[in-house]
């Protein structure tokens, strides 16, 4: 949550535009009323707005005789406050990923989540948090080689954003259910989720 000001210019003639109704338009166009009857004298003070993850515009518009409106861009500051969403992830305790051997170099997906239209998924970043059952894996890595991590766009959504993980060259064999945890962060935030991926290892 961040505060922005919009502040009203040309509004000093008695002829000005007035009386004001202040919507907020989100990401998915969705626009929502904030207040009404805001007073052109309120505006040339500098009036505050409570935006949110997700908000792109704050739209000003007068219902006075001399009707006019004004957009102003809150997008940069909405995202002061971002961090990732919930994330889905790809597998659950009762249905592990099938890892081969031998088979490296394959994408898996780990997870998904809602992404807004205007954020830069280079400003995303993944980490291995811990794995646990992992039969003679590195407990500093996980099931996928590190610098192949990535959030990447969902070629089946707009708003949708995907971890993907490209596998090793090879495994320990081991049939018993592994986990891990990885972490995607909103660098610019330092805001961060943390999603649990579930694997096995063929013979």
């Amino acid at each position: 949550m961040a505060v922005a000001t919009i502040t009203g210019t040309g509004l000093n003639l008695a002829t000005a535009a007035n009386n004001f109704t202040i919507s907020i338009i989100n990401y998915l166009g969705v626009i929502t009323q904030y207040a009404t009857n805001v007073s052109r004298s309120t505006l040339i003070s500098g009036y505050n707005v409570i935006i949110n993850e997700g908000d792109v515009t704050i739209r000003a518009t007068s219902t006075g005789v001399c009707g006019s409106s004004a957009d102003v861009d809150v997008s940069t500051l909405a995202l002061q406050s971002y961090r990732p969403s919930i994330i889905e992830p790809s597998t659950f305790g009762g249905s592990p990923d099938s890892l081969g051997l031998n088979s490296g170099g394959i994408q898996y997906v780990i997870g998904e989540f809602t992404v807004y239209s205007y954020v830069d998924l280079l400003d995303f970043s993944v980490t291995h948090v811990s794995t646990t059952g992992a039969g003679g894996l590195p407990a500093t890595s996980g099931p996928f080689l590190p610098p192949t991590l990535e959030v990447t766009n969902d070629p089946y959504s707009i708003t949708n954003a995907l971890i993907v993980g490209e596998t090793r060259n090879s495994y320990v064999t081991d049939e018993s259910l592994n986990t891990t945890i990885y972490r995607v962060t909103y660098t610019p935030t330092g805001l961060s989720r943390d999603v649990t991926y579930y694997w096995v290892v063929n013979i």
